[in-house]
């Protein structure tokens, strides 16, 4: 019986709600990261990610079948690139994934494969920095993308899972699935590195941001920025206005 699993053979790709190019980006897969099948539509693929289980349309051109044997000995070596761009020697030309891609957990280890497929790691791989601050800092002025997960362009909720994940936390995709997990935190009990959720109008959770201090947030809003927070919500440092409604704490 054929694998459903597939590992992405590119740096990203979109993964859209429908099975059309002008379909509206949800998220995005990166390199070495495994998915599932779970229908198909001419070229267009509905996959789930194994990760978090993320379920959008991929072009099938991305897509690369994997047994479940190779991709579980893929999942129990691999981790996630910190560099802003790692250069890799494929079968199909050099590549230039971003932070955040499924590479092998030894930086010293060049020669990789997944699957059948080789590849080779052809520039310097950096360490993760076990400080937050320092985790921090290459992200620091990333554009806002709506389904971005990387530092080509992320969005709020794609910047809290790859920071959580750069600390060994797997948390779900989007900002009302992320306050779903962990536990709540009382304000006066919030530690650096919790996660702080925001509502809109509808009283729905809207946004998210990690706490690096007793009032300072991290959180994709037009760029990946710091801003002040307050019991009220999040005070932008250029404005001097509230931009988001605080709705509650969580730590994962």
């Amino acid at each position: 019986m054929a694998s459903n699993l597939f590992f992405c053979r590119y740096p990203l790709s979109p993964l859209r709600l429908d099975s059309t190019d002008s379909s509206e980006i949800v998220s995005q897969v990166v390199f070495g990261e495994i998915v599932e099948k779970k229908n198909q539509e001419n070229q267009w693929v509905l996959v789930s990610t194994t990760k978090d289980y993320y379920e959008g349309w991929m072009d099938e051109k991305f897509l690369i079948p994997i047994t479940e044997k190779e991709a579980r000995r893929w999942q129990d070596t691999h981790d996630y690139a910190f560099d802003s761009l790692t250069t890799l020697s494929t079968p199909w030309g050099e590549e230039k994934v971003p932070m955040g891609s499924f590479l092998p957990y030894d930086i010293e280890e060049n020669e990789f494969q997944i699957g059948n497929h080789p590849f080779e790691v052809l520039s310097e791989r950096t360490r993760l920095p076990f400080d937050l601050n320092e985790l921090i800092q290459p992200l620091i002025g990333t554009p806002y993308l709506w389904g971005g997960k990387t530092n080509f362009g992320i969005d709020c909720s794609g910047l809290t899972q790859l920071l959580l994940r750069f600390q060994g936390k797997n948390i779900p995709r989007d900002a009302y699935q992320q306050e779903e997990g962990g536990f709540e935190v009382d304000w006066e009990d919030k530690e650096l590195g919790d996660l702080v959720f925001f509502i809109n109008e509808k009283e729905r959770i809207h946004h998210v941001g990690l706490l690096l201090s007793e009032d300072q947030i991290i959180h994709a809003h037009g760029c990946v920025r710091i801003d002040k927070l307050t019991k009220e919500g999040i005070l932008s440092a250029e404005t001097n206005n509230y931009t988001h409604k605080f709705h509650s704490i969580r730590r994962m």
